[in-house]
């Protein structure tokens, strides 16, 4: 690492952040990208468990819309600052497209086989299965499918992740790239 430039602050990368909040051209340092991921991230858990308390406090449901509202918010600069990381390697940040689409797609595809398996049994055996026979219901034959589907999805999902992790935290490019001058 190059001593001669300052390490970004926490405050620093929010602020460039926001100011960049649709801003997908230039190159993000890491720093900038996993602060910005870290602050959100604790902000997300924070705002989540108050609104989840409050939620149970007052006898609501226990969905936090502060949560929801905060990750609505930070998702355009999340996905332009992730853009900005991507360019700062040397790659396009449509790159996030296609880890979108198979993380969640592999999940879309899962949830209704799972669904299906679930509603067959349910309407075909019934919940009221006597305890001494209700092992002999949950059977592989049963639930194979599902089980497959989630093992598949989890493995794709975890793939992904992995993926975008070594990518994102890969080393910028040394001096200008296609997508700009080197930041910082």
């Amino acid at each position: 690492m190059d001593q001669s430039k300052p390490m970004m602050t926490i405050q620093q990368s929010i602020k460039v952040c926001l100011r960049k909040y649709v801003d997908f051209s230039g190159r993000a340092t890491r720093a900038e990208f996993w602060l910005w991921v870290l602050a959100t991230t604790v902000v997300g858990i924070v705002l989540g468990v108050v609104g989840n308390l409050i939620d149970v406090l007052t006898g609501g449901s226990p969905f936090s819309l502060f949560a929801f509202i905060f990750a609505l918010v930070v998702l355009l600069p999340h996905v332009a600052v992730s853009a900005r990381r991507l360019h700062d390697i040397g790659k396009t940040g449509w790159w996030q497209l296609l880890w979108a689409i198979l993380a969640w797609g592999v999940w879309i595809v899962f949830l209704p086989t799972f669904g299906l398996t679930l509603a067959n049994y349910i309407v075909g055996e019934g919940w009221n299965v006597p305890e001494d026979e209700l092992r002999a219901t949950l059977t592989f034959a049963r639930f194979g499918p599902a089980i497959i589907a989630l093992m598949f999805t989890l493995s794709v999902t975890l793939a992904v992740v992995v993926w975008g992790f070594v990518w994102m935290t890969r080393q910028g490019e040394a001096g200008p790239n296609p997508y700009g001058p080197e930041p910082g």
